[in-house]
């Protein structure tokens, strides 16, 4: 019989959950292409998405790496997040004058390329 999942594992999948469906808010974001690059189908990412289907370790990978999906895991001082490589002196690298931080948990900030020139920066707030 299958260990149920602990109150850490269900806040680590909430987590992963919300910032897929922050992906899929984003504007000219298709579902089809998102579901593509997690190696899932549109129905596979629904079911992760709203009902809860627990995604495999290569699916968790992917989304850190293809969408930089940051995710830890609570009581812990485990964290999924994709390393950035480091850039050659040559390298041009964007710096930003201010910081971004949710200290809340009812926040969540995602910041992303949209292309090689532009960056969006989404901001989602949860009402209690």
């Amino acid at each position: 019989m299958p260990k149920p999942h602990t109150p850490a594992d269900r806040a680590f999948l909430r987590d992963l959950r919300a910032q897929l469906r922050a992906l899929l808010d984003v504007p000219g974001a298709r579902k089809r292409d998102i579901a593509a690059k997690l190696e899932l189908s549109g129905q596979g990412l629904d079911d992760l998405v709203k009902r809860g289907r627990v995604p495999s370790m290569r699916t968790i990978a992917l989304a850190v790496d293809r969408y930089g999906v940051r995710l830890r895991y609570k009581g812990t001082s485990c964290v999924v997040e994709r390393r950035i490589e480091e850039a050659s002196p040559d390298a041009a690298q964007l710096e930003f004058p201010f910081m971004l931080s949710a200290p809340e948990g009812n926040v969540t900030l995602r910041v992303g390329p949209t292309s090689d020139k532009s960056v969006t920066i989404n901001v989602m707030l949860k009402h209690a």
